[in-house]
């Protein structure tokens, strides 16, 4: 065991309350490329072409280029290509992707309005399975540094998180029996020499769309879809340490979230033209705005020089509510003849601007007034989270009654390379802090392909779609809190890829 001096700069106090982090914000505002397998075939860009049922969540306008009912039903198989199965959960999954139809009103044949069409889409805005796995040399940088300085800062072990609590009834770390100059306990920390950790995590963040639309004199169409949202995903981690010298020990999570969202969105597409080849779209959508509840179970089960201790936590029925940013969308699309169609569109979504709150929360030790924000929280959002730029580009060519799609979808990264999470904030969020794990996300890369067939009333489309991104995987943090220090836990890269094949099969009356 060694001593590992803590400097403490100010006490901030410690609230009594729940929330989450900068990690979870990301998760729950970035999307999948889901929809029909034609929507997927041509990466997802179809804003400005319309007249495919999974337009209604991008550019709802697109919907009013339907001339006659329609009904589909979608279904796909993801395979992650790296990771090992972990708590039974393995690389591949199957699910139910899509249902959804349009029903078009025509109008009277002397209006400006041709067409008035109703909607409704079920679609996974999020599929969240995903593994992680990672085996990390250490070299005497160890998870209890940061519980020792979390407990250090807040002055105490019971007033750091959780983490740190349980940390110390475990015999992870003790007291030296001295104080700093600001009268707060120093403690001893253990050395390390392996991390292992492993984790999955399964569930996903479904879309319920409904949607109306107008077609005002086949040249204008305009359209506004209101999103409702189901949240239901759950989580495993284990993450065991080996001590150098003085025994190991394994630190699980279980954990759970669950709750529903809301938003809507508004869209227009207009052919400049009278030829009806050439067509610009712009839609926006507003903030999606969650009511979330978290369950977490926490175990630390410890040997330390031939003994054996354990310390369970729960935090239960952790209620907040996220609000995530505006998202803009531009588009442009063609049709040559009746055999080719393109487009092309860029999407901004500012994630810095995300915050969260709670229902019933003040903040009695004084940093800023009675108020239902997590002030320092959504500083680190502001501070640490991206704007982030969607690009996608999509074709489809016609022969007889067969079509060939091909698409690329582009996603920037969306967290900053030098975030971190940090529990040395005064944030609501540290009473609910079981883990020192964190992963900052790379850019996302897909690239599509698909077929279709279609025969009077009855069409059937495949498609598949590989998507490439990584992210930086860092156990702990020995920063403490300080972004300009750097972390001497060492980093491992995680391989998120993934491949999906998908299956949808639809009806025109």
């Amino acid at each position: 065991m060694r001593t590992k001096i803590l400097a403490i700069a100010v006490f901030m106090g410690f609230l009594n309350a729940g929330a989450q982090d900068i990690y979870q914000i990301e998760r729950v505002t970035s999307e999948d490329l889901s929809g029909t397998a034609r929507f997927v075939g041509m990466g997802g860009s179809m804003s400005a072409l319309g007249a495919d049922i999974s337009t209604m969540s991008t550019n709802p306008a697109g919907t009013g280029l339907f001339f006659k009912p329609e009904v589909s039903a979608s279904m796909s198989v993801s395979s992650l290509s790296k990771g090992s199965t972990f708590d039974d959960i393995g690389k591949t999954r199957a699910s139910f992707d899509q249902i959804g139809f349009i029903y078009p009103f025509k109008m009277g044949e002397h209006s400006s309005l041709k067409y008035l069409n109703f909607g409704f889409n079920y679609h996974k805005r999020k599929n969240l399975h995903m593994l992680v796995n990672a085996d990390q040399a250490l070299n005497g940088e160890s998870q209890t540094w940061q519980m020792a300085d979390v407990a250090s800062f807040w002055g105490g072990t019971d007033k750091g998180s959780p983490l740190t609590e349980a940390g110390y009834q475990t015999f992870l770390y003790d007291k030296t029996g001295t104080q700093d100059d600001a009268g707060y306990d120093q403690y001893n920390v253990y050395n390390a020499t392996r991390g292992t950790y492993n984790k999955a995590m399964t569930g996903s963040i479904q879309a319920y769309d409904f949607n109306t639309s107008l077609n005002i004199d086949n040249q204008f169409f305009v359209g506004l879809t209101v999103g409702v949202y189901n949240v239901d995903f759950s989580s495993y981690s284990e993450y065991t340490e080996q001590l150098s010298g003085a025994g190991h020990y394994t630190l699980s999570n279980d954990r759970s979230l669950s709750g529903t969202g809301v938003d809507f969105k508004l869209g227009a597409i207009v052919y400049p033209f009278y030829d009806y080849t050439f067509r610009f779209g712009f839609s926006f959508s507003s903030p999606t705005y969650y009511s979330l509840t978290e369950n977490c179970n926490s175990l630390i089960l410890s040997n330390i020089n031939g003994t054996d201790y354990d310390y369970r936590t729960r935090v239960g029925n952790h209620d907040y509510n996220i609000r995530t940013p505006w998202k803009f969308n531009v588009s442009a699309g063609g049709t040559f003849g009746d055999f080719l169609a393109l487009n092309a569109e860029y999407e901004y979504s500012d994630y810095s601007t995300a915050n969260v709150s709670y229902d019933n929360w003040d903040d009695s030790w004084g940093w800023g007034g009675s108020s239902t924000k997590d002030r320092e929280l959504n500083r680190q959002t502001a501070k640490y989270l991206n704007g982030v730029s969607t690009i996608r580009l999509g074709v489809e060519g016609e022969v007889s009654s067969w079509s060939i799609r091909a698409g690329y979808n582009y996603v920037s990264s969306p967290i900053k390379s030098k975030a971190f999470l940090n529990q040395f904030i005064n944030s609501a969020s540290l009473d609910y802090s079981t883990s020192t794990s964190y992963m900052n996300l790379g850019d996302i890369n897909r690239f599509t392909c698909g077929l279709g067939f279609h025969e009077r009333h009855f069409f059937m489309d495949l498609a598949y779609m590989y998507q490439t991104q990584s992210g930086k995987f860092y156990a702990f943090s020995t920063q403490q809190g300080n972004d300009a220090v750097v972390n001497e836990a060492p980093m491992s890269k995680i391989n998120l890829d993934k491949s999906k094949f998908m299956f949808t099969l639809g009806y025109v009356f």
